[in-house]
């Protein structure tokens, strides 16, 4: 037991070898020179673009609704869209499309959507407001001019969002939807949604394909646009005149941008130049949910719409903000019987029942009318039962109102799916999430808070406006399917100058745009004609006057028109008829700043004769009419045409002036001056009030006048092209003075003179006569060899028709042989 303990021996433990850094920094990197130069490139290429993103906004709850504008050609589906999801979102029916029609669509956020209708006035409008765009293609037909002319609007004005949307694909192949999305990635960007919509039930587009498109709708993010964001503006839903006073104009709309007050100066597109009288904040028709209810989704009666220029389910908006019920006298069962001249007693109501069948639950609506109104408690629910489309009772015994409606029974499969319906409708109308930084928006563009101006009514309010110097015709001819656009002017904005604008010629229009010709323009809020003139800049920095526009290349304009900030989207057009089959944008540019001087010069040259000349000096005529002008062009540079320059010395009265050259000159030159003339824009600018009058007084161009007078242009001999004809002129043998030939070395003045030009051969008789039988005999043999050409060529070009004819023959022959046989052997069907 006192013995040691003899263990096993231990394996020997290894020596730790110290880690060595074996990475090599070479063998993540590009392998290519090529390779790195393109992710370098791309890496500063997603940097710039971040860098000239525009910055968005994301909505909030206070925010103004969302502006959808539905574009497309006439018979693409805009009506019929609008109709299929105002039902979606509101469960309401519209019978009369007219005017903005606002839906909330979830608890934090408003959609008002707008029809724009197809003429270049309302399209001109709608791009300057429009938030969102919804650009519908017909299958069938393709893209039209109507869709280019809207996309260069936007593109102008500010581009907004937009989601391509193709209808009618049941009528076409399904290749032509995958082609016209490629060429909506092709003409605005590859990122941009393209949805379809194929099939119409009862009138609409199929439920399913329009809550696919109300998903994509939930827009959480717009473009924040500079001009939009320093500028109030409304588009304006409702008009009317004051009840109290006729000669005053109101408008009801959502206040946008910066916010409306007393005494603004405004513009009202179509309409022109107004000032708010008074400006009042009204309680809002279609009012958001607060983020506390206890609901997730929107209730039924929360569901609110606010369309006061259209039929809502029968159901027409007063002025009072009443509700008019379109239907037949004989099927009215109530009405609103507390408004003033409405009430109806007993007998008459029991008059009324008779031939009528009236429901026990129409008579209990009756009683609950006639007995007296309760004061509001402010402790208990209030909710609204809904007797027909578009027309609500308010009651508080609810159950009651439950009890007396009358349900019908479903089948269990029914029943199964209308609650999957209803659960995908409160995913649907779930609202988006906010981030915690509600003005941060994701591109990295901090918006700072603006400070609301004291009287000021702050954005997303719904404002009652007043005013007193527009035009009672407006209201007279008020069209409710155009939009209308109310928009503040700045200080400098409300002056008459000169503008100067950068533009460029549409790729699109095949016209030539000749300065002096009157031409609409889109600037801001307004729209007007004017005549500009173009120019360009060249080395020196003078401002050339240019006589056409140049195609495929950035020129400058000015012209005489309403003030306007700088770098603010202008577009141009030659006509806005309706009936043009062609394209009508013509250029598109932005406002810029005065450029040089402001003075636009084109070349003059002026031509003069010599009258007199004394070796360098001389008396030229014809360059002017009188000493005055004369007198004005002193020691100015003046050119013959061989390049002779000289200066202006003196005149006289006449108007001939005394010039020095540095050559003698001769009679037959030409004398010319080289000047540069001022040319101003015509004074003149004309607003578009297609609001306010029918005939838009419009000046035409000198070829629509001539074309509606069947007149031929004017016959001007100097603007005729001619070929430039040059007369040779013989080269006249140098001619040596004696006294150089003299002074010249014998070796050269005797090559000159054994060096005649011609010599004298002086031949006998007998030469002359056999020189004489040479030519005849050449000339024989020459005359043979022609003739034996033309035979030559003559049979060449029989034997080649001969060759074309049996060519002809043979083919006729091989075709003819090919049908005759298929007739015989006709191809068997293969199974």
């Amino acid at each position: 037991m006192d013995a040691p303990q003899e263990n096993k021996a231990h394996h020997q433990t290894k020596e730790k070898v110290k880690s060595v850094d074996l990475h090599n920094i070479k063998a993540f990197g590009y392998q290519s020179g090529q390779r790195t130069r393109n992710a370098i490139a791309h890496q500063l290429n997603i940097e710039q673009i971040r860098l000239f993103q525009a910055p968005t906004h994301k909505l909030q709850p206070e925010d103004p609704p969302i502006v959808v504008a539905v574009q497309g050609p006439p018979g693409c589906g805009k009506s019929m869209l609008i109709r299929s999801l105002i039902k979606h979102y509101s469960q309401q029916r519209i019978v009369d499309l007219k005017g903005p029609i606002t839906v909330a669509i979830n608890k934090v956020s408003r959609i008002t959507f707008i029809e724009v209708a197809p003429d270049i006035n309302s399209m001109m409008d709608a791009s300057k407001i429009a938030d969102y765009v919804l650009l519908m293609v017909n299958a069938e037909h393709g893209f039209e001019m109507e869709t280019f002319e809207f996309l260069n609007l936007l593109l102008s004005h500010g581009f907004p969002r937009v989601m391509g949307i193709i209808t009618h694909l049941d009528l076409v192949d399904r290749s032509v939807g995958k082609d016209i999305k490629d060429r909506f990635r092709k003409e605005l960007n590859t990122g941009i949604k393209v949805y379809k919509l194929e099939k119409i039930v009862n009138g609409k587009y199929e439920k399913k394909s329009i809550q696919d498109l109300a998903r994509k709708l939930n827009i959480t993010k717009i473009n924040a646009l500079s001009f939009r964001k320093n500028r109030a503006f409304c588009l304006v839903d409702r008009a009317e005149k004051s009840p109290e006073n006729p000669n005053r104009t109101i408008l009801y709309g959502y206040s946008r941008g910066t916010g409306f007050k007393d005494g603004d100066h405004c513009h009202l597109a179509g309409v022109g130049d107004c000032v708010i009288e008074k400006a009042t904040e009204l309680e809002d028709p279609c009012p958001i949910v607060t983020k506390e209810a206890s609901t997730r989704t929107l209730l039924k009666a929360q569901r609110t719409i606010h369309a006061p220029m259209s039929t809502l389910g029968g159901v027409v908006l007063d002025d009072e903000g009443g509700g008019t019920v379109d239907i037949p006298i004989n099927q009215i069962n109530f009405t609103d019987i507390h408004k003033p001249g409405l009430e109806i007693t007993k007998e008459q109501m029991e008059e009324l029942d008779e031939g009528i069948e009236v429901t026990e639950g129409v008579r209990k609506v009756r009683e609950m009318q006639q007995a007296p109104a309760k004061k509001e408690d402010e402790n208990e629910e209030e909710e609204a039962m809904e007797i027909m489309p578009g027309v609500k009772l308010e009651t508080q015994k609810v159950e009651e109102a439950k009890e007396e409606k009358i349900v019908q029974p479903k089948s269990e499969k029914v029943a199964e799916e209308e609650e999957e319906q209803a659960e995908e409708e409160e995913e649907e109308m779930e609202p988006p999430q906010q981030d915690e930084f509600a003005g941060e928006s994701s591109d990295g563009f901090d918006e700072p808070e603006m400070e609301l101006e004291e009287g000021r009514i702050a954005p997303g309010k719904y404002v009652k406006l007043e005013f007193s110097d527009i035009s009672p015709q407006f209201i007279t001819r008020l069209d409710p399917t155009k939009p209308i656009v109310l928009g503040t002017l700045f200080e400098e904005e409300q002056s008459v100058s000169r503008q100067w604008i950068k533009i460029k010629k549409h790729r699109f229009y095949d016209r030539i745009l000749k300065s002096t010709d009157p031409f609409i323009i889109s600037v801001g809020w307004r729209r007007f004609q004017t005549i500009p003139i173009f120019f360009n800049e060249d080395r020196g920095g003078r401002l050339m006057y240019l006589k056409y526009l140049k195609d495929l290349a950035t020129n400058y304009a000015t012209y005489y028109g309403p003030s306007s900030a700088i770098n603010v989207g202008v577009t141009a057009f030659q006509h806005i008829k309706e009936d043009l089959v062609a394209f009508r944008v013509s250029g598109t540019g932005v406002t810029i700043k005065e450029m040089g001087d402001g003075k636009v010069v084109k070349k003059l040259r002026v031509k003069g004769t010599p009258k007199e000349i004394h070796t360098r000096t001389a008396i030229i005529q014809d360059l002017f009419t009188s000493e005055v002008e004369a007198n004005q062009f002193l020691n100015a540079q003046i050119r013959t045409v061989s390049g002779i320059r000289g200066v202006v010395k003196a005149s006289d009265k006449n108007g001939n002036v005394r010039c020095s050259f540095e050559d003698q000159i001769r009679k037959s030159d030409i004398v010319f001056i080289n000047g540069w003339v001022e040319v101003k824009p015509t004074e003149f600018y004309s607003e578009i009030k297609n609001f306010v009058t029918e005939n838009i007084p419009l000046i035409k161009t000198y070829a629509e006048i001539r074309s509606e007078n069947n007149l031929r242009p004017q016959y001007k001999e100097d603007s005729v092209y001619k070929d430039v004809v040059r007369e040779e002129k013989e080269e006249h043998a140098p001619k040596i003075p004696k006294s150089i030939k003299q002074n010249l070395p014998y070796e050269l003045r005797k090559k000159k003179d054994d060096q005649p030009k011609a010599r004298a051969v002086i031949l006998d008789e007998q030469s002359a006569k056999m020189n004489k039988a040479f030519e005849m005999t050449k000339a024989l043999f020459m005359q043979k060899t022609m003739e034996k050409e033309k035979i030559n060529q003559k049979l060449q070009e029989e034997k080649e028709k001969a060759e074309r004819k049996a060519e002809m023959e043979r083919k006729h022959k091989m075709t003819k042989n090919k049908q005759e046989y298929f007739k015989k052997h006709p191809k068997m069907n293969r199974k």
